[in-house]
């Protein structure tokens, strides 16, 4: 779940973001000390901050000290203001603005743009830009829960699944900007977009792999297949496995290789991956 932060002293505009943020899920942080709010911030970063007014600083004032430490301004921010000053440092181009007083539907559009990135656009030029926005639609495409994990143990259908989701536009460069995680495969990526179901990182579930696999003659291979899943996921791994030509049946048996056997051993491996 995405926190986004707002520096204020208005009660009535945390209130009203208190609305905008739930709309999505995301967890609201109030940073509303006049004297440490930028020490708050250093302390507990937010994905998101919203600017308004502090102390009798607009949000230019505050962007500009928060522009005074790489730390703080590294965290994304939304500019709230009254008007455009007179004197505009060239920086404030580069920021994202909004004009009191914002709507709910304007600032949750910010909102979701700034953290993820524009989302994506899918077939029928439909603009997904949050979680929130992606589920009933990859929850009717999907299907359920079941079927997803049926289909995906299955590489053949599990390819076909993967080039129809691209087809609709989904792509999983944008789903990784919905989901904000570079850890998931793309299965708990579907997962947790579509369902809401707990997902586990790529290292977690290798780990597992490893623990059916480290006893078997054919522990050195899966080892080096398990951590090209971690760092590229399954896709990652099948293409180490045909670029490297990898025959397993001729290590298990030490005679003639045969590729059935080899994709039988894969839909193995790859069971204890996406093992619940």
């Amino acid at each position: 779940m995405a926190r986004i932060g707002v520096v204020t002293d208005d009660s009535g505009f945390e209130h009203f973001l208190e609305a905008v943020t739930a709309a999505d899920g995301y967890k609201l942080a109030v940073y509303g000390e006049p004297g440490s709010w930028a020490s708050q911030l250093l302390r507990d970063p937010p994905d998101l901050v919203i600017l308004d007014r502090m102390a009798g600083h607009d949000s230019v004032t505050l962007r500009a000290a928060m522009r005074t430490d790489p730390r703080l301004e590294a965290i994304p921010a939304i500019l709230v203001l009254d008007a455009l000053p007179l004197e505009r440092p060239p920086w404030l181009r580069l920021e994202v603005l909004a004009r009191k007083p914002p709507t709910h539907r304007s600032l949750r559009l910010l909102i979701n743009r700034v953290l993820y990135q524009g989302g994506l656009v899918l077939s029928d030029g439909l603009l997904v830009l949050s979680p929130s926005d992606a589920r009933p639609l990859l929850a009717e495409f999907l299907g359920s829960p079941q079927r997803l994990k049926q289909v995906w143990l299955n590489p053949h259908e599990r390819e076909s699944l993967v080039i129809a989701l691209e087809r609709e536009g989904w792509t999983e460069q944008g789903l990784r900007r919905l989901a904000r995680r570079n850890d998931l495969d793309l299965y708990d990526m579907l997962g947790w977009l579509a369902f809401g179901w707990t997902v586990k990182t790529r290292q977690q579930r290798a780990y597992q792999a490893w623990k059916w696999a480290e006893s078997r003659p054919d522990a050195k291979i899966i080892h080096s297949l398990l951590s090209a899943y971690v760092e590229y996921g399954i896709s990652g791994m099948e293409k180490v496995l045909r670029q490297e030509k990898v025959l397993v049946s001729s290590v298990l048996t030490g005679g003639p290789a045969d590729p059935r056997n080899d994709q039988g051993w894969l839909i193995r491996l790859e069971a204890q991956i996406y093992a619940d």
